[in-house]
């Protein structure tokens, strides 16, 4: 859980720094800053609280020896369909439709905090729990060195790799 945590940081960290510098090279002359903040504060807003009814749906409908494995179906099917539509929103043929996949990928990407949180929380005795959480939090640090990690990539390719045209 902690590992998929820390991969899921990291993804959404780097999505965060490099999405308004591929959006500006592939878009200029749009108002893309604007545009990117409200789909994430809508979609991801409401990608987090419907992220967690989601779960909580699952894990009362599956058995209760299956009920951890239901909620965690939710950030996993979320992220796996996050994936193409960041990747169709940069090949995207116009701003708007960009920002159309953009929405639905937030839509999907987000709803992963609530239901992680909770498995973590119910997967350790509750006098770790603060603990756990802060290991949880711990791993913001590690995806906080992705982009670094993107950008000295995309720097020592000598051109051969690029984020933005």
């Amino acid at each position: 859980l902690l590992a998929a945590t820390a991969v899921r940081f990291a993804a959404g960290f780097t999505i965060g720094v490099w999405a308004i510098p591929c959006l500006r090279a592939n878009f200029a002359g749009n108002d893309v800053g604007s545009g990117y903040a409200l789909v994430v504060g809508v979609f991801g807003f409401v990608s987090a609280l419907l992220g967690g009814a989601a779960a909580d749906g699952l894990a009362v409908r599956a058995p209760p020896e299956r009920r951890d494995a239901a909620r965690a179906l939710v950030p996993a099917a979320g992220s796996l369909v996050a994936a193409p539509l960041w990747v169709l929103a940069l090949q995207a043929p116009s701003y708007g439709v960009a920002i159309a996949l953009l929405a639905a990928e937030f839509l999907v990407a987000e709803c992963w905090i609530g239901p992680t949180t909770a498995l973590l929380q119910q997967a350790v005795p509750a006098a770790s729990r603060g603990a756990a959480q802060g290991c949880f939090t711990a791993l913001t640090l590690v995806g906080g060195l992705a982009p670094l990690a993107v950008g000295a990539a995309v720097d020592r390719s000598d051109g051969g790799l690029e984020l933005v045209p």
